[in-house]
């Protein structure tokens, strides 16, 4: 007897289906054919250039500079988001006291606009009035001002270490998460059996928190791969075009230099850079499994 096919849930969920392909099908076919063409903008008319776009990005010293700012912005950032939301992880994890409250606090950094933070520590930073300055310069720190935001030296680390305070509030959560479900019981039998707290901390707590930290390592590194608002609206990819990452190039190519075909070309070289990110997590969870 033939089973009968119940098309009911498939009616509900088209219309969701054919608002996902109108917002995200079309923008992406459009990006990847402009990727071989020559956009003109005022025009109305675009030349077929196959590889040219993309010969012209690996041939050109500035894109691949940019490829250097961005690599180097993500390894520092996913360090410190990393880094520090996993000490805070396992500090909310600890008996403190409101710890309800401290969670509460801690996810304010995350919930705030990007715009505003990006404005607000544009101010904090401003080489003349900029209150870390004046703070520094109280406790004998330093002993006149530093450009934070005006030297192509450190400016990228200071804007990841802003994009970094954005970002370590969730990732703590995340990790927190993954903490409170190891049973209590491993720790206990490890004391009784004479383990230190660092054999706990590498044999139980990293060995059972090995997927999450999979998981958010790799959802970091495609977010902050893709950041831009806060390094727009703090130095907008200088100075000296030294926070220009990938992305930022993206948008000076579209919208200062009207060059779509360019920027359509960076925008699939970097999608394809990070689905191999995300394939290559998928692959190492099917091989635990």
């Amino acid at each position: 007897m033939r089973k009968h096919t119940d098309w009911v849930p498939y009616t509900l969920i088209m219309p969701a289906i054919i608002l996902l392909i109108i917002l995200y099908g079309y923008p992406f076919f459009l990006t990847l054919i402009q990727s071989f063409q020559e956009v003109r903008l005022f025009g109305g008319e675009s030349t077929w250039v196959a590889w040219g776009n993309f010969k012209k990005i690996f041939t050109d010293s500035s894109y691949v500079k940019s490829l250097s700012i961005t690599l180097r912005y993500a390894i520092f950032t996913v360090f410190l988001k990393i880094v520090i939301g996993f000490i805070f992880a396992m500090l909310l994890n600890s008996d403190i006291y409101c710890k309800k409250f401290v969670r509460f606090l801690f996810l304010l950094p995350w919930a705030m606009p990007q715009i505003a933070v990006g404005i607000v520590w544009k101010w904090i930073l401003d080489g003349k009035y900029g209150y870390l300055n004046y703070f520094l310069q109280q406790i004998n720190v330093i002993s006149s001002n530093i450009s934070w935001l005006a030297r192509p030296d450190i400016t990228l680390y200071v804007v990841g270490i802003v994009d970094a305070w954005m970002g370590w509030p969730l990732v703590t959560m995340m990790f927190l998460s993954g903490l409170e479900n190891i049973p209590t019981s491993l720790y206990e039998a490890a004391r009784v059996d004479g383990a230190g707290y660092w054999s706990r901390f590498v044999n139980i707590t990293l060995a059972q928190m090995k997927s999450i930290i999979m998981v958010t390592l790799t959802l970091v590194t495609i977010w902050t791969f893709n950041s831009f608002n806060v390094l727009y609206v703090m130095t907008e990819g200088g100075p000296l075009r030294s926070t220009e990452t990938l992305m930022m190039r993206v948008y000076n190519e579209s919208f200062r230099n009207f060059n779509f075909g360019i920027s359509s070309a960076l925008s699939v070289l970097i999608l394809i850079f990070l689905v191999l990110i995300t394939f290559n997590y998928i692959r190492n969870i099917l091989k635990e499994q």
